[in-house]
């Protein structure tokens, strides 16, 4: 079998040496490259320099249960005016012979009063910011003269203390300031349901004129209206 010789002309041999001058100059530089990086990491040197640690110079203190803190407080005494504390402090009996003050105050001067005056109360809002206070101790902080006697609305008068607490609470249910009376006539005692305490017989009927009788005489199932009267240190 006869092979074909292959034949170049002179232009395809140039191209063909150029080509493996320039592979060759490709190969020895990469060996180059290579040989660099070598030495290179062969001569490198890493130096680690420590750091001394930071010192923070904290001053030592006392033990602290040597360390006396001594914190003054002063006690206010302070009474915000509120309808349903106001019902819900004021006292729920008093005998007719009772040892009583009593004062018309406006709120401010009722809230100081309540903040320092001592004994039991019993609060009657007669009007906007106007207030009747009963106390059982005289006050020396209040600047106006104390009234002794004491008017309110009769609701009823009966025999039995239980009935009338049961009405006085019916009565506070519905927000009204009240309290049971005891008084005694021929030798017999007697309990009576009083709605608000007055030092006049005048506010207290101003006061009842303004109350809601058919909602009263329903909460409490009575049939008759109250009546204004001295309730408390009324004389003969």
């Amino acid at each position: 079998m006869n092979r074909k010789k292959i034949t170049f002309t002179n232009r395809q041999l140039v191209i063909i040496s150029w080509i493996i001058v320039i592979l060759s100059i490709v190969v020895i530089l990469e060996s180059a490259f290579l040989l660099y990086l070598k030495f290179e990491k062969a001569t490198t040197h890493v130096k680690v320099k420590e750091i001394p640690p930071v010192i923070f110079n904290v001053p030592q203190m006392e033990n602290s249960s040597q360390i006396d803190v001594n914190i003054e407080t002063e006690q206010i005494k302070a009474f915000e005016i509120n309808a349903t504390s106001l019902l819900n402090n004021s006292f729920e009996f008093a005998d007719e012979a009772s040892k009583v003050a009593i004062y018309t105050l406006t709120g401010k001067d009722l809230e100081r009063a309540l903040g320092s005056c001592e004994g039991q109360y019993f609060v009657t809002e007669v009007s906007t910011d106007l207030y009747s206070l009963v106390l059982t101790k005289d006050c020396k902080n209040i600047s106006k003269i104390p009234q002794r006697t004491v008017f309110g609305i009769y609701l009823l008068a009966v025999g039995s203390e239980g009935f009338a607490r049961a009405k006085m609470l019916d009565l506070r249910e519905m927000g009204l300031p009240s309290f049971v009376l005891h008084f005694t006539r021929q030798e017999k005692d007697y309990y009576s349901t009083v709605i608000g305490a007055f030092p006049s017989r005048d506010m207290g009927q101003s006061y009842l004129k303004k109350l809601n009788w058919d909602e009263i005489l329903e909460k409490t199932n009575l049939r008759e209206r109250g009546f204004v009267g001295c309730v408390i240190n009324c004389g003969d």
